[in-house]
């Protein structure tokens, strides 16, 4: 009876033994997944992660260069961004489990793996002394940030566009390849029409962004016919022209304007010469000297204009086109002369009202079809008071005033 009860008792002591080793294990196990997961999550916010994918992204982004779920692609080009996507979850998986052998060499890394499980975190959820699985979510919504492949996708095509888009950089010399004074003409369908010439000149592959200014002096189209009409400068600005206005106090300031804008261009941009398109919308031999550094720092250039072209201008250039009048005409554009320009509020024709052949201007002494000045009767509207005599105390009308003088 004693030799069993001291055996029971016995027993009872190394279970409790057992449990208590178990809960250690388990505390350690937990400690060190705990340790391991702040080790990771610190070093997914650290440049040497990002710095571990550059190469691959650079690489391959290029692949996912016209991406867009909308798009029916061919079975190469989305077998192709199905493998370089495989690749990529391949390549986090085995920069992960790097690390943690790294400072972790000990660590299960199913154990790790665990952790992030939606089972462990209800498990977690739901104990007596809450823990907090914030880390867990942040750690495990960061390895699966690309995991669908529209995401990567997205991703891929934002990287390109950051690391290899070219954008078209255009100069206009608004004097020299105008838009003209015609209110006809459709800017947006100009503008668009002129890109499209650039990259099919070019070679590019569009659509690309562009930033396009225009170098032009106050805008006069009621003077000067080769300047746009206010309503086309109003609408090019909602297209995305940028109009650079030049206040001319001699000839030859707006070249000088735009000189200077390539020059602090060229400078700002050395570093990424081969991100940059620079078009010059001109035809002035002045450009040549530009297009010329331009291409020594590196730049493609393009010249765009309109005949005739000075002889050996076009070498400077990479690329040139000479329909810039001939897209100016298509759009609706050309120069309207100032008379024109005037249009009758009675018909709607090229002349003054006062000119119109089917009448619109009323005498308002008597309401013929003539001028108050030519009317025939006497004058009757002696009610209203002349502005000149009551200021002044005369009037050059005199008494062939039609208003009354009284001050």
């Amino acid at each position: 009876m004693g030799a069993g009860s001291s055996a029971s008792t016995t027993l009872k002591k190394y279970k409790v033994a057992a449990e208590d080793e178990k809960e250690v294990l388990q505390a350690i196990n937990d400690l060190r997944r705990q340790s391991a997961l702040q080790t990771i999550k610190y070093y997914l916010k650290s440049s040497s992660w990002t710095d571990a994918f550059a190469d691959f992204v650079n690489e391959n982004c290029k692949c996912f260069r016209l991406f867009d779920p909308k798009t029916v692609y061919s079975i190469f080009e989305v077998h192709k961004m199905m493998e370089v996507h495989k690749e990529f979850q391949k390549m986090v998986d085995n920069t992960i489990t790097a690390k943690l052998l790294e400072v972790m060499p000990e660590m299960d890394l199913k154990d790790f793996a665990l952790i992030l499980t939606d089972e462990h975190l209800e498990v977690e959820k739901k104990k007596e002394v809450r823990c907090d699985v914030s880390s867990n979510l942040e750690v495990r919504g960061e390895l699966l940030k690309y995991d669908e492949f529209l995401d990567f996708g997205h991703f891929m095509l934002a990287q390109y566009k950051r690391l290899h888009q070219v954008t078209i950089q255009v100069f206009h010399d608004g004097e020299n390849c105008w838009f003209g004074n015609a209110p006809s003409l459709d800017p947006s369908t100009l503008i668009n029409e002129a890109i499209r010439e650039i990259e099919h000149v070019a070679g590019l592959q569009g659509p690309l962004p562009w930033h396009w200014r225009l170098y032009l002096p106050n805008n006069e189209p009621s003077r000067v016919q080769q300047h746009p009409a206010h309503k086309t400068v109003e609408t090019l600005g909602n297209t995305g022209v940028e109009y650079i206005r030049v206040p001319c106090t001699k000839q030859g300031d707006v070249d000088t304007k735009l000189k200077d804008g390539l020059a602090r261009f060229m400078r700002e941009n050395r570093a990424t010469t081969g991100r940059h398109f620079v078009v010059i919308v001109a035809g002035d031999s002045d450009f040549s000297l530009n297009l010329q550094e331009l291409r020594f720092e590196g730049f493609r250039t393009m010249l765009f204009h309109g005949p005739p072209l000075k002889p050996g201008m076009a070498a400077n250039a990479d690329h040139v086109s000479n329909v810039w009048f001939k897209l100016v005409k298509q759009a609706g554009g050309g120069l309207v002369s100032v008379s024109e320009q005037i249009k009758c509020f009675n018909c709607g024709g090229n002349h003054k009202a006062a000119q119109c052949p089917n009448g619109g201007i009323e005498c308002f002494n008597c309401g013929g079809k003539h001028k108050a000045a030519q009317c025939p009767k006497p004058k009757q509207n002696k009610t209203k008071i002349c502005s000149n005599f009551s200021k002044n105390g005369s009037c050059h009308f005199g008494n062939n005033c039609w208003f009354s003088h009284q001050k």
